[in-house]
């Protein structure tokens, strides 16, 4: 077998790449890097796992790709339309020369909408898996007991308007976790928020836990988006989510016992906010409870895909262990580039 982080990835035609995008609707592509990696190459099959079918730019001509060869993918960033999807497919086959059929591209789906899309467009293997499900549970943990807690809430995104951050502005005592600016036409000056607390520059994940665990509920706005890896990150240190309604994929993990959902309007947050605050307080909320149920639902979703990874191993007289190949690959940095996953275990200790 060739480690997959060795994998011989073909050179790129920019100028070709940059027809096809626009061919296919302006489809988000990676042109210099590859947003996933190979789980599995040998001499009869390979299994890729990547961050959107337009990563293939990366396999452009690549003839060393074995035929016998498998896609899994996700959208991380929005839910995509059923035109949408096929642009992404279209593309995927005029990238790899039509070489392989829809069967060997399997999407791990966030929300069944995508789900039902892809299963419409021939990608019968596909399965639902929110990706929120690989998310670090030894990082992301509960620290401190509620009653040590310094922030009535905290929000963690990017300075973007597509996240609506403005509908935090009633709420006091507020944390601010800011990320990377992506879209420049999109800013919005999240110190215009009065935060108690905002961040200067990147900040460990270690760091964001010890935020999550100072606040009181966890807040994420956006109206459309992917499963939103923050929203899940509130939830595994033990904090509530006040959240507006949602398509892509977040609301999976939400229930009344670790959610509020309240509409666009900053007055909706605030109320949130409290009734999230005073519930913890009060053990309506358990923080234990909140955490616990999450990992146990990522520990299913996880067993999912390795699950599947098994059937294509049997199918094709693979003898190795799936569980054991997904760990070295988490363990070496996994196409979930921005999560690194270094203590994969299914049967993690949940508390």
């Amino acid at each position: 077998m060739l480690p997959w982080f060795q994998f011989n990835y073909s050179a790129i035609d920019i100028d070709s790449i940059v027809k096809l995008r626009v061919k296919y609707g302006n489809i988000p592509i990676h042109a210099t890097k590859f947003n996933g990696g190979a789980l599995w190459v040998d001499k009869n099959i390979a299994v890729f796992v990547m961050e959107g079918l337009s990563n293939s730019v990366r396999l452009w001509s690549s003839k060393n790709i074995p035929n016998n060869s498998y896609f899994f993918f996700t959208n991380q960033m929005f839910p995509y339309s059923l035109q949408e999807i096929k642009n992404q497919i279209d593309f995927f086959h005029e990238v790899t020369s039509g070489r392989f059929d829809n069967t060997r591209l399997i999407h791990m789906a966030n929300d069944t909408q995508s789900l039902e899309h892809c299963i419409k467009l021939g990608l019968v293997n596909s399965f639902f898996c929110n990706q929120n499900c690989w998310i670090d549970f030894d990082i992301f943990k509960i620290t401190r007991d509620v009653k040590y807690k310094r922030f009535d809430f905290v929000i963690n995104l990017r300075p973007e308007l597509i996240k609506r951050p403005f509908l935090a502005q009633k709420v006091k005592k507020l944390c601010v976790i800011q990320g990377a600016l992506y879209r420049q036409d999109e800013y919005f000056d999240l110190q215009s928020l009065n935060p108690d607390y905002i961040n200067k520059s990147r900040i460990t994940q270690v760091e964001v836990n010890d935020l999550l665990n100072q606040s009181y509920a966890g807040g994420i706005f956006s109206e459309k988006e992917g499963a939103c890896f923050a929203s899940s990150e509130y939830l595994l240190a033990g904090i509530p989510v006040v959240s507006t309604k949602s398509t892509g994929g977040r609301d999976y993990w939400y229930n009344e016992n670790n959610s509020i959902i309240v509409e666009p309007t900053p007055e909706a947050v605030f109320e949130g906010v409290r009734i999230a605050k005073e519930k913890l307080i009060i053990g309506d909320f358990s923080s234990v409870e909140i955490r616990n149920q999450h990992v146990k639902e990522s520990i299913r979703l996880r067993k999912k895909f390795i699950e599947k990874l098994g059937y294509l191993f049997a199918l094709h007289g693979i003898l190795h262990d799936p569980e054991v190949i997904v760990h070295a690959y988490c363990n070496h940095g996994s196409f979930f580039k921005s999560k690194p996953y270094p203590n994969y275990r299914l049967n993690a200790d949940i508390n």
